[in-house]
């Protein structure tokens, strides 16, 4: 214990001690004031020296009145603690009026409300302004979305698949669409790079796929080159077999590797792009047109009537797996809470404060201080009491004793000389 700590309590410690001995002292001395008075008015006795007689007795029941009139002053404050026929301490006995005039004296004098409104909204604006709060708030969030995602999925997805249901409902139909679908293809194909680059793609698909093509042609022109032969060639071609055979000989004969190189080298012609690139430019402008149409509509109408709940579960599946890992990554962001502190907080802080100050009367009337204070006392144990003011003001009570003591003796001296 540093010095400064421990000389306020060996102070107390000799006060205590000194006390001790005044009261032993008083209390001899008003046993031996007794004898004495016994002794003189029974027996005729006195004490055989004069200077005790007129100097010392005097002197010493001063004293010892000035100590234990100011110890029974003191201690009838407190005792007894409940009341005992006439006797009762004056703190406990005044207890509820103490408790009364203690909650209207503290709030006005030491707390007041206007001073203690100031107090609460600088506190709450300190609050929020504190890093470490929105610290353990961002980590609270993050933690309860962790712990409970999928209850919180479950709750929020049956209100989005709601919402979502109403904005297809009122979008997703088939004017709105073919007007969306008809413009982009316009916008985009509407450019020449554009175009060219459908183009390449198309005949890059089509060069990918000449074997199908190839077998696709073999197979198609024959049904078609015999009805042909038939229809104009009948009666030459009984001699010669059959329009059959002669097809499936000419198709046998052909070089259809040659064909399909030849075929792949076309497409990748610079005319046969172009040719292409303009074809989709105008394809697109026919497509526009084609889908302001009412039978257009009206087709896209039933597809996206007959296909929207298989969109709609689809959706709510997706959000029911998706929703709460894209709810830890939105609570997770840093974006989202540096928005938090840069954003939403001084706005919450300015309201907060203006709030109340606004309000301060009416939310320091409803702590209800004085109500509070009274209560508090009048609950308050008089011993438990009695033990508190002694650890505050123990020592004043104690040297005022011991005061009593020497105050005494000093009225003693002077009553002996004034005599």
């Amino acid at each position: 214990m540093s010095e400064e700590a421990s000389q306020p309590k060996e102070g107390l410690t000799a006060l205590r001690l000194l006390d001790r001995v005044v009261a032993v002292v008083s209390w001899l001395t008003l046993m031996a004031l007794v004898v004495l008075s016994v002794a003189r008015r029974g027996f005729g006795w006195t004490l055989p020296w004069t200077w005790v007689n007129v100097w010392l007795v005097p002197v010493l029941t001063a004293a010892a009145v000035g100590y234990l009139t100011n110890y029974l002053a003191i201690w009838l404050l407190f005792r007894p603690y409940t009341k005992h026929g006439p006797f009762w301490g004056v703190i406990p006995r005044n207890q509820p009026r103490l408790a009364k005039s203690l909650g209207k004296t503290i709030p006005e004098r030491l707390l007041p409300p206007a001073e203690l409104a100031q107090t609460i909204t600088e506190l709450a604006g300190a609050f929020l302004r504190n890093p470490e709060i929105l610290a353990r708030v961002r980590g609270a969030v993050g933690d309860a979305v962790s712990a409970n995602g999928h209850a919180i999925a479950a709750f929020l997805v049956p209100y989005a698949s709601r919402s979502l249901k109403v904005v297809l409902d009122d979008q997703l139909k088939g004017e709105k669409v073919a007007q969306l679908v008809g413009f982009c293809a316009e916008q985009f194909l509407s450019k020449p790079e554009n175009r060219t680059k459908v183009a390449e793609g198309i005949l890059a698909e089509v060069q990918r796929n000449s074997p199908q093509l190839i077998s696709f042609l073999h197979a198609a022109l024959r049904p078609a080159a015999i009805a042909y032969l038939k229809q104009h060639f009948g009666m030459m071609l009984a001699v010669l077999g059959g329009a059959e055979t002669v097809v499936d000989g000419i198709l046998n004969h052909l070089d259809w590797t040659s064909i399909e190189q030849l075929i792949s080298e076309r497409l990748g012609t610079q005319e046969t792009q172009k040719m292409l690139a303009d074809e989709v430019g105008t394809l697109a402008t026919k497509l526009r047109e084609y889908l302001q149409l009412p039978e257009a509509q009206q087709a896209l109408d039933c597809f996206i009537d007959e296909h929207t709940p298989q969109l709609e579960n689809a959706i709510a599946n997706y959000l029911q797996e998706k929703l709460p890992g894209m709810l830890e990554e939105l609570f997770g962001n840093d974006g989202l809470w540096n928005a938090v502190a840069e954003k939403m907080l001084p706005y919450l802080q300015q309201l907060i404060e203006q709030e109340l100050s606004a309000h301060s009367e009416e939310i320091v009337a409803r702590l209800d201080l004085p109500g509070r204070i009274e209560r508090a006392v009048n609950e308050l144990d008089p011993a438990e009491a009695h033990s508190l003011i002694n650890q505050v003001s123990g020592r004043e009570l104690t040297l005022l004793q011991v005061l009593g003591y020497f105050l005494g003796a000093v009225a003693g001296f002077l009553m002996i000389f004034a005599g």
